[in-house]
């Protein structure tokens, strides 16, 4: 980087001090509700964000296509209730009824939820003590004050919520009836709205019909006021764009024609429509959805317009923008002021610049006189242009310079954006700041975009208040006093109309015959993202986040030396600038982003109070750092044990600054629809490391959301979500292919209830972090070490906890921490499905067992002396030739064997015999037959190269034996030691 783009570097953001905040407002969910007296305020605080959590443990399976597979109990209740309450006010529900239909359909499911060894009917669980107990479990006791009057009520709703197999016989027992607070025929209809509620969760996609129809049965029996399902779709995903594209329609649709939205879909909104209410569809609806995706793009540009005024090498230049948004010239210059007031150049800076100012004025001094006609002529121009070089054509104080950034700034504004009014700009600017005619000659001796604002600012009369007011008030002449149409609403109109359907809307098959020519006839310069038949410009860093880079499109660039020029169309331009503007960013990341689909459908109350939340925790934190999981380890156990999670979130570092890594809350709510992608910088030195960063967060926040989840490098979901299961992930390093063997991962396998690879995923994270808690050191994590291990074969997951084990503990020590690790380690490397490593663990099992009943190991209780037997057997497979065959090496590796453990037990003072030479004979048989035939084929070099590893996985079993089975007191005796010898050595 050169001197004066160093100077321009310095312009950086300084952060603003605020309060700081540790946010858990995933826990809250909801965000808060205005008035705490409000029925459903106290049904969120006290059951949806408390006692309904546990519910989040029980993940659903299906026996049939679709179903409620891999979704939570508690989003099942969550959607039905949510529902419920946005259709309240529109079927005129009072507090009594609501109360007792909320309670009802939160405990419908009793029977997923209550475990019992011996099979119980619904008609069982749902037993005034058993409701009662869950609904005390639930807090729903909590929130339905004085629920005993209505208990018949809440018991026959349950009952009777199946509309295929209901057991509320009481209901039609004439002779036992019993009493109901509720009247009957409106507890009839309250089991419309419960069936209605269980139902439409099923209806997981737009187009689904066939539960929609259901929901519409159900809601039209309740109601006078018939109501149907009208649709619309956007038929292509571009992230936050499409998302700000569901809302305009949402919007305008609302207002026009009186529409509830109900139900977010990823690809497009089902609303309630009255019937003898049809929308009247022309161009004018389009044409007025479009206009207000253009004003929340332009409101969005509007607010971070700083973000198009940048310090680039060449001095400060502002998008244009800026100027399509019809901003006031103050408020632009406002911006350039702050960037040029931040800066503090050093000494040395300056006079480096000074140097190199110097240098460029004198060699275009030369070159103009070479050229010129007349030199002596110009000979007093020469001699002042040489008098400010040596005094110093750049300013050496601050305040200075200020100066001279200020009028080279607004130089390149009239340049770049008042060219027609302006043609020559510094002749205009000299008179501006009242400088001599005389001395114009001298000032053009500079060059006009380098050097030039900085040699007049050394000779300036004017004060910088003087300077910012002459110049606000020219700039504000020549700028405000035009008016630009919106470039983009031509764009985003021609855009719907090859992307938006509504219900009923005829449309014609897309020319694909007409659109061919066009992409021809663009050959290298179509969009490099997408191939709409749309003008395309050069593409510009600017409009893009930084991590964006030519690798990310497609090759349609024209070859040969060089960058090659890439072509972007302009609204592909409008999708990368709300991405940009929508999220933080930090210079040099690497962001990986969650795409969240929900099961079915995100409730219009949810997606209200998730846009609520995300602005409450924008406003908190001015610096809008990044939300990371804290504890994350804890929570990953907790979920694998079935037990409900504390997630805990922090925006701050240790040292209260913005938290660089984590999540990014959008700024934007109208880039929220239903599709929720969040960037994520992930932390770590390696890909691994970000990686797990990455997954961690994902599984966490999958489980917590109750949703699918998408990890992908893309802003753009590369799947839509009925194209994979539970977890997808699209972007694992070669070093944890060993951990993450597929990229779609499922809670149950396919129309079953058998666990799936998701289940087995969380298995083997929970066995990593109980690894991790045993051995981890303050300056290093073991998880990405045996994740990089499992890319290996199984053993060397032993090898590597033995090796941390002894770093933890010394070797001595260690024996306490490979008995507590045995468990995990062995259940994590079974996980790996290997077949070698299943008959290993059989196998080394057995010689373990055989170790520990004939006591083969030498006079100590060290690792080598314990490992006797096994080193015994590995140097004959070592010495392995053409004489010296297998059952040479079986017989010798007995005897000597069994030789040195008498040798060290006799120099000890001990007794061995028979017993020995049996256990001896029996360790060696196995090995060979059923490890070194069985296992490795009878090779020894196969044998050989996994001789450490083996030697460490023996370790583990070796000491699980003497473990669980201590020295019994004659073996104690025997070897002249305590009984629990075994266990205190």
């Amino acid at each position: 980087m050169d001197d004066e783009a160093s100077l321009n570097a310095e312009a950086e953001d300084t952060a603003n001090d605020t309060t700081p905040i540790n946010p858990k407002f995933f826990d809250l969910l909801l965000g808060p509700a205005p008035n705490e007296e409000d029925l459903f305020e106290r049904y969120r605080k006290h059951v949806i964000n408390y006692g309904l959590l546990p519910y989040k443990q029980v993940i659903q399976f299906s026996l049939s296509e679709g179903g409620k597979a891999g979704e939570s109990l508690y989003n099942h209740v969550l959607n039905g209730i949510l529902v419920l309450q946005h259709l309240r006010g529109l079927l005129q529900l009072s507090d009594e009824e609501t109360k007792v239909l909320f309670t009802a359909f939160t405990i419908h499911d009793i029977n997923k939820v209550q475990a019992s060894e011996h099979y119980q009917s619904y008609l069982e669980l749902t037993k005034p003590n058993n409701v009662v107990r869950e609904m005390s479990n639930v807090k729903l006791d909590v929130f339905f004050e004085g629920y005993e009057a209505y208990l018949n009520d809440i018991i026959s709703l349950m009952q009777r919520h199946s509309g295929h197999n209901w057991t509320g016989v009481q209901a039609l027992n004439l002779n036992n009836q019993p009493k109901f607070t509720l009247p009957m025929d409106r507890l009839d209809k309250l089991v419309l709205l419960m069936r209605a509620a269980d139902g439409i969760d099923l209806s997981q996609t737009l187009d689904e019909q066939r539960h929609k129809d259901q929901f519409l049965h159900s809601i039209n029996t309740f109601s006078d006021q018939q109501y149907t399902f009208w649709r619309h779709r956007v038929a292509e995903q571009r992230g936050s764009f499409s998302n700000i594209i569901h809302n305009a329609v949402v919007e305008e649709v609302s207002e026009r024609f009186g529409l509830l939205p109900l139900l977010y879909y990823p690809d497009g909104v089902a609303y309630l429509q009255p019937k003898g209410h049809k929308p009247t569809l022309d161009p004018a609806v389009r044409s007025a959805i479009a206009a207000r995706v253009a004003d929340t793009i332009n409101e969005m540009t509007s607010a971070g317009f700083r973000e198009f005024i940048r310090a680039i090498n060449m001095g400060i230049t502002v998008d244009r923008k800026c100027l399509e948004l019809n901003l006031p010239f103050a408020k632009i210059l406002a911006a350039i002021d702050t960037i040029i007031q931040r800066r503090s150049v050093k000494a040395d800076k300056m006079q480096a610049l000074n140097e190199a100012s110097i240098k460029r004025t004198s060699d275009l001094l030369a070159k103009r006189q070479a050229k010129a006609a007349n030199p002596s002529a110009q000979q007093a121009t020469k001699q002042a242009i040489e008098a400010i070089l040596e005094r110093g054509p750049v300013p050496q104080t601050n305040s200075q310079l200020q100066l001279g950034e200020l009028i080279r700034s607004y130089y390149i504004f009239l340049i770049e954006h008042c060219e027609q009014a302006i043609p020559d700009a510094w002749p205009h600017l000299y008179q501006l700041l009242d400088l001599p005619a005389e001395r114009w000659a001298v000032y053009d001796g500079f060059d006009a975009r380098m050097d030039r604002a900085y040699a007049i600012a050394t000779e300036l009369q004017l004060t910088s208040e003087q300077l910012y007011h002459k110049i606000e008030a020219d700039g504000s002449r020549l700028v405000d006093t035009q008016t630009t149409s919106d470039p983009r609403l031509a764009t985003i109109d021609a855009y719907l109309q090859h992307v938006l359907v509504f219900d009923g809307q005829e449309r014609s098959a897309a020319d694909f015959a007409g659109s061919l020519p066009n992409y021809v006839r663009q050959n290298s310069k179509q969009c490099v993202q997408c191939s709409l038949p749309m003008k395309t410009d050069k593409w510009g860093s600017a409009n893009v986040r930084s991590d964006i880079k030519i690798q990310m499109f497609s090759n349609r660039l024209a070859g040969g030396p060089g960058e090659p020029v890439k072509h972007i169309c302009e609204l592909c331009l409008i999708q990368y600038l709300v991405e940009k503007l929508n999220y933080r960013e930090i210079s040099g990341e690497r962001t990986i982003y969650l795409h969240m689909f929900p099961y079915s459908f995100l409730p219009a109350p949810l997606l209200e109070s998730l846009r609520s939340t995300f602005q409450h925790l924008t406003r908190e934190d001015t610096l809008t750092g990044a939300v990371r999981l804290a504890d994350v380890s804890t929570a990953i156990l907790a979920i694998a044990q079935k037990r409900a999670p504390t997630l805990n979130f922090t925006m701050r570092t240790k040292a209260d600054k913005a938290q660089p890594y984590g999540l990014y809350s959008p700024r934007y709510s109208k880039t929220l629809g239903g599709l929720i992608t969040l960037p994520l910088n992930p932390a770590g030195e390696t890909d691994t490391e970000r990686f797990l960063f990455a997954l961690q967060h994902a599984l966490l926040l999958q489980h917590h959301f109750g949703c699918k989840v998408l990890l992908s490098a893309a802003a753009v979901p590369p799947l839509s979500k009925e194209a994979f299961g539970d977890v997808y992930v699209d972007l694992t390093p070669l070093h944890a292919r060993g951990f993450v063997r597929q990229n779609d991962y499922e809670y149950f396998a396919q129309k079953s209830k058998d666990p799936g690879s998701l289940s087995k995923l969380w298995r083997q994270l929970e066995w990593l972090y109980q690894i991790r808690e045993v051995v981890a050191l303050a300056n290093a994590d073991p998880v990405v070490d045996f994740i990089g291990a499992m890319a290996d074969h199984p053993l060397r997951i032993f090898y590597l906890a033995e090796k941390y084990a002894e770093a933890k503990a010394g070797h001595q020590a260690s024996v306490w921490l490979i008995r507590t690790l045995f468990q995990p380690v062995r259940d994590l490397a079974l996980s790996m499905g290997d077949q070698s490593m299943e008959k290993l663990d059989f196998h080394l099992n057995r010689l373990a067992e055989i170790a520990r009943q004939g006591n083969l190991r030498g006079s100590s209780w060290k690792k080598s002396s314990m490992l006797t037997a096994l080193d015994e057997v590995l140097r004959k497979i070592n010495l392995q030739s053409e004489e010296l065959n297998p059952a040479v090496l079986q017989a010798a590796a007995i005897e000597d064997m069994y030789q040195h453990i008498q040798r060290t037990r006799t120099l000890s003072g001990f007794k061995s015999g028979k017993k020995l030479l049996a256990a001896c004979e029996a360790f060696v048989q196995v090995f060979f037959s059923d490890i070194y035939y069985g296992v490795y084929a009878g090779k020894p070099a196969r044998l050989l190269n996994h001789e450490k590893v083996l030697r460490s996985a023996y370790h583990f079993y070796l000491q699980q034996h003497f473990r669980a089975k201590p020295l019994s007191a004659e073996e104690a005796q025997a070897e002249g030691l305590n009984a629990d010898s075994s266990e205190s050595e």
